[in-house]
């Protein structure tokens, strides 16, 4: 997202997210809501047990997906085969994970450092401590900037609930050890992605209490690494 420089100086860490979330939600419904529908049409469910279906399904989504996304606001970030995606004005990275039907819980980080490095943030910085993109943003509109956010990585958890897709958006803070079982972990931001815009209004920051907790994860996929670039074919 970019904004006038008078708008940028007042601009904090949440503000920008939420709105570039917004920007990214009309897009992402879409592409869930069509990979679904092409797994399940598709999908040849007497291969397997139901429960192995059920089990492969998400996994098969997120890299439908990927396969099928195309947004030139927010791009794939790597060739790993699911939705990693990056944002092209300000870096921001966001991956897709499936909230488990069961528990009710999120995917765990994998056993990959690119991977645990998504809980390894600070809290969202204020008004004033966010620093601009570079200016020789050949795509910025002109009197614009954009906020750098490359170092910050939301998770994007999605679940079905009467056969209705929805998708809550986390920027966690701790790392989720592979194949951790232990307490909640916690997270600085959270927003609900609807089809109506959500806005953040006197945002401010959780504290150390029991409203900022991200849910037990459970374990989704070993095979990801965000460690390959894509690269433009020669």
């Amino acid at each position: 997202m970019y904004y006038l420089p008078e708008q940028f100086k007042k601009l904090d860490e949440a503000h920008a997210l939420t709105d570039s979330l917004q920007d990214l939600a009309p897009k992402l419904y879409e592409t869930l809501n069509a990979a679904r529908a092409d797994l399940l049409d598709r999908y040849p469910s007497d291969l397997f047990w139901d429960n192995q279906n059920n089990a492969n399904m998400p996994r098969l989504i997120n890299q439908r997906c990927a396969r099928i996304w195309n947004d030139e606001s927010w791009v794939l970030s790597d060739k790993c085969g699911y939705l990693h995606l990056r944002e092209g004005s300000s870096g921001l990275r966001a991956i897709l994970r499936r909230v488990d039907p069961v528990t009710g819980k999120l995917p765990k980080t994998n056993a990959t450092k690119a991977s645990r490095a998504y809980y390894m943030q600070a809290t969202c910085k204020g008004a004033g401590a966010l620093k601009r993109v570079s200016q020789d943003d050949l795509f910025a509109p002109d009197g614009k900037v954009s906020p750098d956010l490359s170092d910050t990585k939301l998770i994007l958890a999605w679940q079905e609930a009467d056969k209705a897709i929805s998708v809550t958006a986390y920027r966690p803070l701790d790392v989720m050890p592979y194949a951790y079982a232990g307490p909640a972990k916690k997270y600085d931001f959270s927003l609900d992605l609807l089809d109506k815009p959500v806005e953040v209004k006197d945002f401010t920051p959780i504290e150390d209490n029991d409203d900022n907790l991200l849910p037990n994860l459970v374990f989704d996929d070993a095979s990801e690494n965000e460690n390959i670039e894509i690269r433009t074919e020669q």
